[in-house]
């Protein structure tokens, strides 16, 4: 084979993978069909397959085949693989998104209660100030003592 035909192939491969492309689903998530406008037959699914409209993913909050269970006590998000660290009551854990309902553990601040309270600071949602603290230590996040 001569160069100029080592070349040839090289510029219509070149051209063909140009004009290829995949269509992995639908635009809008929760929908299939060759229209996509069939919702997926799973209520918790966000993701099902273009044709079969079987369930690839679920939405936030949910697990599962059918994406039939909710998440466990403490947890949340895609696959229920995140957790609930810090809220008041963990029970009051959005599935979706991690958000605490009732508020933070005395310590943390924060939708997700993750962020410890700013130094000089304590309590439930760090709504209380340090006062002079002994010995220059600086006071708990949690009790606001040392």
């Amino acid at each position: 084979m001569s160069l100029s035909d080592v070349l040839a192939v090289w510029l219509c491969l070149l051209t063909v993978s140009q004009a290829y492309v995949e269509v992995y689903g639908c635009p809008a998530t929760g929908y299939f069909g060759s229209n996509c406008s069939v919702p997926c037959p799973d209520v918790n699914c966000q993701y099902c397959h273009i044709k079969t409209g079987t369930c690839q993913g679920c939405k936030p909050g949910y697990k599962g085949h059918r994406c039939e269970i909710t998440c466990e006590r403490g947890t949340y998000g895609a696959g229920c693989k995140e957790t609930c660290e810090h809220c008041r009551d963990v029970n009051q854990c959005s599935v979706n998104n991690g958000t605490c309902l009732t508020g933070c553990d005395a310590g943390f601040k924060g939708d997700l209660c993750k962020t410890a309270c700013d130094r000089g600071s304590y309590g439930y949602d760090c709504k209380e100030t340090c006062g002079h603290c002994r010995d220059r230590y600086p006071c708990s996040n949690i009790k606001g003592g040392v």
